[in-house]
């Protein structure tokens, strides 16, 4: 509706913002991703604490503007990132899971605030950037591996443990309480197609599988390593979080 749409100005600010940063600007987008990233995880923590309410359990329809301003702010401020970071996919060559990655998060974002529907689950699927920022602090611009192991190995362990945490323990009894609270009011809200709120839990299920396949790869990723100091090599490869084969 209307009146639970956020205004346009919010996300195409954003969106101007980091592309000129980029282009004009010349500042590398790894720094931009990681101020994101950094901003990003501040926000969600305090709509979190303003909220009090981790997983949203109570019931009723999901159409509705949130009450909370930070919340609608921190909605209005992805949507306009994530249409930055489709730019970065094509600007970089990404594999595609990067370009499903910010697919699927413009889709969410864009849902929750320009038609005002499961605002408050899409805010909180932003606490998954809590991981980002170590695995975009353990790169090569910020830290150097070879002069500061330990700060290095720290820092990858710390990305390991919060994906893990932010992701499973988290993200998915989020992801299902969304899914069950669509299917059981998915009739009376209004502000969105019944086609559209299916197509965002199947988003969200695809979500769901791409961290599963992600997690995959850092698991795979922790034992090759611990064979290589075990003394069998398997190569020189390191296998990064999005997929693709960087040698060391």
């Amino acid at each position: 509706s209307a009146l639970s749409a956020g205004p346009p100005a919010l996300p195409a600010a954003v969106a101007a913002g980091y592309i000129l940063s980029d282009y004009l600007l010349r500042i590398n987008d790894r720094y931009l991703v990681l101020i994101h990233t950094l901003a990003a995880s501040l926000w969600v923590a305090v709509v979190l604490v303003e909220s009090s309410d981790l997983l949203l359990t109570h019931t009723g329809p999901l159409c509705g503007a949130s009450t909370l301003a930070s919340e609608r702010a921190l909605l209005g401020y992805m949507v306009g990132f994530f249409v930055y970071d489709l730019i970065l996919c094509i600007k970089k060559g990404s594999t595609v899971a990067w370009y499903m990655h910010g697919g699927f998060s413009l889709v969410v974002y864009v849902t929750g605030y320009s038609f005002g529907w499961a605002q408050g689950y899409a805010s909180r699927f932003t606490a998954y950037e809590w991981s980002s920022i170590f695995y975009l602090a353990s790169q090569k611009h910020f830290i150097n591996k070879d002069n500061s192991p330990t700060l290095y190995h720290a820092t990858r362990v710390l990305f390991a443990v919060t994906f893990f945490i932010v992701r499973f323990l988290y993200g998915l009894p989020l992801s299902f309480v969304f899914q069950k609270r669509t299917f059981t009011n998915y009739h009376l809200d209004k502000c969105v197609r019944v086609e559209i709120q299916f197509v965002i839990v199947i988003v969200n299920t695809l979500f769901a599988l791409l961290n599963l396949y992600w997690g995959y790869m850092i698991i795979a990723s922790i034992l090759k390593k611990k064979d290589q100091s075990d003394g069998n090599e398997m190569g020189t490869e390191n296998i990064t979080c999005n997929g693709s084969k960087k040698s060391n």
